[in-house]
């Protein structure tokens, strides 16, 4: 039986033949699993393709040799920008160095992806932009003490949850780490830096309670709505790439919940499930033609537009079980956090 290593060496090898005559792709970096030297049978082959041009397709999970392999394209110019400063996203920032301070060179035509490298080792995050997400999560708490005031508990705990997300990537960032896109290793980083923040997560999120047939069962019901989000992707026309950003996003969520679950991490597992759905429903929304609104409409237009994804996933897998005294609980737990950020 070919052992790990060499199955996902063959993949990788197998996969930059098909890039490597590709005029818009300048390189490649892997990264992940692969680099840290913690691969499974059921990991993810991680790579980045760096893309010459300014629009770049969009993420693509795929299966190669049998191994699965996640594949982003990032244009060489954004690269390029947050390394010279010049953005203040944080999610950009987080994609480009996350990944650089994390990955090894594949595939280098020009010389630049190696330089990059380099630059991305030294760098830190500005504190203009760590300002920026600790405002955002203030703004989200705003919006969850209206909600609770409207005795809209759902909107108020998803509000609540993407306020304390906020706040779990600030924590991270004020250590200089860059691992705040997904939700495992966001908690997995707040269970080691800042265990108050740990404790309103379990809580908030309702980490706890489920077991690996739990969660089997629930990941067959989202796979089948996996399925009906590709299907419109594929089949309609003119679908915003928002769309496809959103379905790449629970997609990943569906399979790092498989995995966890697999691993026995059901925390984790839990965390990822919701963030999945959150991000299904997003992606749903923008094939009905609702896009750009702001979260605190998210609830309402999945009761109004996906009543079928609200009822039989997002309402009935989503944790809301809440009164509306434990949801302020929160909102005022959350404050004191970001107060001593």
């Amino acid at each position: 039986m070919m052992d790990v290593r060499k199955r996902f060496e063959t993949a990788l090898n197998g996969v930059l033949r098909e890039w490597e005559e590709n005029e818009n792709a300048r390189g490649a970096y892997v990264y992940g699993a692969f680099v840290r030297g913690t691969l499974t049978l059921n990991s993810v082959l991680d790579l980045c393709i760096v893309w010459n041009e300014d629009e770049a397709p969009a993420p693509l999970m795929a299966e190669h040799e049998s191994v699965r392999v996640s594949m982003v394209f990032f244009p060489a110019g954004q690269i390029e920008m947050v390394l010279r400063g010049t953005t203040d996203d944080a999610f950009r920032i987080a994609d480009v160095v996350g990944r650089l301070k994390d990955a090894r060179v594949v595939l280098d035509k020009d010389g630049t992806l190696d330089e990059w490298l380099r630059v991305a080792a030294d760098y830190s995050w500005p504190e203009e932009v760590i300002a920026a997400v600790k405002e955002r999560a203030i703004k989200r708490l705003d919006e969850a003490e209206r909600a609770c005031d409207r005795e809209d508990v759902i909107s108020a705990v998803e509000l609540v949850r993407d306020a304390l997300f906020d706040l779990g990537r600030v924590i991270l960032m004020r250590n200089n780490l860059y691992c705040i896109i997904r939700p495992a290793e966001v908690l997995t980083e707040v269970r080691m830096l800042d265990p108050i923040a740990y404790q309103l997560f379990l809580r908030t999120f309702k980490l706890r309670g489920m077991e690996e047939d739990d969660l089997n069962d629930v990941l067959e019901d989202l796979r089948h709505w996996l399925t009906v989000a590709e299907r419109r992707l594929t089949e309609e026309e003119n679908i915003p790439l928002e769309a496809f950003e959103h379905f790449s996003t629970a997609q990943r969520g569906y399979e790092s919940t498989l995995e966890l679950t697999i691993e026995g991490d059901y925390e984790l597992a839990v965390l990822e499930l919701r963030r999945a759905i959150h991000a299904l429903g997003r992606a749903l929304l923008v094939t009905d033609g609702i896009l750009a609104r702001e979260l605190k409409d998210l609830v309402d237009d999945l009761r109004e537009h996906e009543s079928e994804f609200y009822s039989q996933i997002f309402e009935e897998y989503g944790g809301y079980d809440f009164q509306v005294k434990g949801v302020t609980r929160s909102i005022g737990e959350a404050r004191f956090i970001a107060q001593r950020l």
